[in-house]
């Protein structure tokens, strides 16, 4: 934490605010941004109790007083130019409810090692929700006045709580994507990309596909080049690879109520695995 609120400190744009929401830890966190306490644009919270990133994250929003937002998690840091360039992004393009750039990834002492192999601009013809692809990644940003358009971070999501925000908010605008490297993503044993996390997260980002789904046949914008066979195939595949995790995880009560799923979905496709799947309790 200490490394990435130096990081916002050592920023060449100057007019920030820092909003630290302390989920009720048991580390040393406190300890850490303490140090910084008492400068004047640093407001620092403490839930009641371990509430979740989703909670937390909209907390930290709801105490913000900025026009433009963005979240740096504890252990990365941001580039010098990142906020420069950011702002100067957001009144440039006043239309833009989301702009997101490129990062590093980056060892224990946030030295570089390779590009992020994820971020680029969403092509003509498709929306956040239909391209996916994680086209939008850190550095994040977003405009306050969007936001307020939509339903806001939801408090129960426990992982994936970005990538639920940036489809809400690209129903309130538009995506923008800087081609320029504004972040540093440490990479640490605790990372979220350790199997079991990062198969959760993609369970939470599924759901928040389902939901911007639900929410834009309602409400419009609809879904670019985004069918409900397109929706109900994306379910199957997913089906699928539940199959795999659970069986792996020797869960076959689970196994098998996400085969039965992928029947219902598409009878006919894959009938062998299905069939493998069904007579063969150790085969996924």
């Amino acid at each position: 934490m200490e490394d990435c609120l130096k990081s916002i400190f050592a920023q060449t744009y100057k007019n920030w605010e820092i909003v630290i929401v302390d989920d009720a830890s048991t580390d040393n966190s406190p300890d850490i941004y303490n140090k910084f306490i008492k400068h004047p644009r640093i407001k620092t919270f403490t839930n009641n109790k371990n509430e979740g990133c989703g909670f937390t994250k909209r907390e930290c929003v709801n105490h913000a007083s900025g026009d433009i937002c963005g979240f740096v998690d504890a252990d990365d840091a941001l580039l010098p130019e990142a906020l420069e360039k950011m702002v100067k992004a957001h009144l440039d393009n006043p239309d833009a409810s989301v702009i997101s750039s490129k990062f590093y990834y980056a060892d224990l002492f946030l030295n570089k090692t390779n590009e992020g192999n994820i971020g680029e601009r969403i092509p003509d013809g498709y929306s956040y929700l239909t391209y996916g692809k994680w086209a939008i990644t850190h550095f994040a940003t977003f405009k306050r006045s969007s936001y307020n358009k939509t339903e806001g971070i939801d408090p129960k999501f426990k992982m994936a709580v970005d990538q639920d925000l940036y489809l809400k908010l690209e129903e309130a605008g538009h995506p923008l994507f800087m081609d320029r490297f504004l972040y540093l993503y440490r990479i640490t044993p605790q990372s979220i990309s350790k199997k079991d996390k990062g198969y959760n997260a993609h369970l939470w980002y599924f759901q928040a596909v389902k939901d911007a789904y639900a929410r834009r046949l309602e409400n419009n914008p609809p879904a670019k080049n985004f069918s409900k066979e397109q929706f109900r195939h994306r379910e199957y595949l997913f089906a699928k690879e539940r199959i795999a995790y659970e069986k792996t995880h020797h869960r076959y009560i689970k196994k098998y109520y996400f085969l039965f799923k992928s029947m219902l979905l598409f009878p006919s496709l894959d009938i062998k695995y299905k069939m493998k799947c069904l007579l063969l309790p150790f085969y996924a």
